[in-house]
């Protein structure tokens, strides 16, 4: 609170985001940090709003910090053709499995019971309701095939998977497959944490 100059109090008015340099941090209406971060390399998040495939790819992010996988993690998100997000997925092990401890000891053992998080995004759309896909990994071949199979037209991914065919089948069926690196990027942060202020 402080003085209004007539005597009265007026609640601060305290900014919802607090900016430095081309990071961000979310406040609530308290004094805590919401306990986020966002940031966007290369220019300000206030210059512009982020194009739909950006938007994907940010949403396709914060589903990989929800995987139990401690190797990759993979998020993807399906945008339709009016640009509403019809769902999110990442990947992991089936729903309601439970793994021991040692399960994610042995990453070679593992990981052909690992759900890609192009295959649980598929079992949430139909074929051709979803335009595009962004995935934080480019979907190996076999999960290339099934957005194919969806009829997705667009797949922008940002980590690179150099043992995916992805790139041919994208060719050969007329497929957009694009790398987007520069998008907004989430952190779990402490509260209080990156905040001087």
């Amino acid at each position: 609170m402080r003085n209004d100059g007539n005597g009265g109090a007026v609640a601060d008015e305290r900014p919802i985001f607090k900016e430095s340099r081309d990071h961000i941090l979310c406040r609530n209406f308290g004094d805590s940090t919401l306990g986020c971060g966002m940031e966007m390399e290369g220019f300000p998040l206030t210059d512009r709003r982020i194009t739909i495939p950006e938007y994907a790819m940010a949403l396709a992010h914060v589903a990989s910090l929800r995987s139990e996988d401690p190797f990759r993690k993979v998020g993807a998100v399906a945008i339709d053709h009016e640009n509403r997000v019809i769902g999110t997925a990442y990947n992991g092990l089936a729903p309601g499995y439970q793994a021991d401890a040692g399960f994610w000891t042995d990453r070679e053992r593992r990981q052909k019971f690992m759900l890609h998080a192009e295959i649980n995004l598929c079992s949430l759309f139909t074929r051709t309701q979803v335009k595009l896909v962004a995935c934080t990994t480019k979907p190996c071949t076999s999960c290339m095939q099934a957005l194919c199979a969806h009829g997705v037209r667009e797949v922008y991914f940002r980590d690179d998977y150099p043992a995916s065919e992805a790139d041919e089948i994208a060719e050969r069926y007329g497929l957009k497959l694009v790398r987007l690196t520069r998008y907004p990027r989430f952190s779990l942060a402490e509260p209080g944490d990156g905040d001087s202020g």
